[in-house]
């Protein structure tokens, strides 16, 4: 793949023991490096959470992850490296977007779209990214767009398991990590319950309402041609996330 205009943000070494059951490397993994990476870039972009905390009182806040998966990472013996880039920075009214792309050499791994927003601390409440843009001065190759559409989720899903939200599961912003999420994913789908390891191709979340430490969440499902869609219900009946995950055996339809 051609790197040329992207910007190089990091190189990782993948261990052989950071493999999953199936001695791959697994998408909730390589969704935590991407987030990582999107977060690094956003800094280089201009705008930086220390910034963020002094002059909003604010934090950024994942809004939604769409990953496309085209190489599975296997490690046996010898480590392996992957480099992540990120390509030109979007707005839209509410959320800034970036798309992240992990090369094993010049081989593509996947493609990830990230939007993410900045929120306000005390009032947990998203603020508009005009205003961000006004107190931190963003730089000027930034591109205005429209907002992704939403996931529209079937009506009838079934209860997969509930899950209890520790501190350990936890980020500094005191809520559910991102890469945790995508473990839920993988886990109500199926993508662990067969005889032998399946690729996944897409994994999307949209993080609605956070979840703090002590919390439960009650994650249903539902196969449909295509892949699997999944939702997480707090307890109070609110949605946190909702996700589609597509891997082998089902029709890829929704990959472009």
């Amino acid at each position: 793949m051609d790197v040329t205009g992207l910007r190089k943000m990091l190189d990782v070494q993948i261990e052989s023991y950071e493999m999953d059951y199936y001695q791959y490397f697994p998408p909730a993994s390589l969704m935590r490096l991407t987030a990582t990476a999107a977060f690094s870039a956003l800094r280089d972009y201009g705008y930086c959470y220390a910034d963020l905390q002094k002059t909003l009182k604010a934090t950024w806040m994942l809004g939604m992850t769409d990953m496309r998966i085209y190489k599975d990472i296997q490690v046996t013996a010898e480590q392996t490296k992957l480099s992540l880039y990120a390509g030109p920075l979007h707005r839209g009214p509410k959320v800034f977007m970036l798309r992240m792309y992990a090369l094993q050499g010049e081989e593509l791994v996947s493609r990830t779209d990230v939007c993410v927003m900045v929120v306000d601390f005390q009032e947990r409440r998203v603020l508009p990214s005009d205003k961000v843009v006004k107190a931190l001065c963003p730089p000027e190759n930034e591109i205005l767009t429209e907002s992704p559409s939403r996931l529209v989720l079937p009506e009838e899903m079934e209860f997969v398991f509930r899950q209890d939200i520790r501190h350990y599961d936890c980020d500094r912003n005191q809520h559910l990590s991102a890469y945790r999420y995508a473990e839920y994913v993988c886990q109500a789908a199926g993508y662990w319950s067969g005889d032998a390891h399946r690729k996944a191709y897409q994994l999307r979340i949209e993080y609605d309402k956070e979840c703090r430490p002590g919390e439960v969440l009650f994650v249903y499902r539902k196969a449909v041609e295509g892949g699997t869609y999944v939702k997480g219900i707090k307890q109070d009946g609110s949605v946190s996330f909702k996700a589609f995950f597509c891997m082998d055996g089902e029709n890829q339809e929704r990959i472009e």
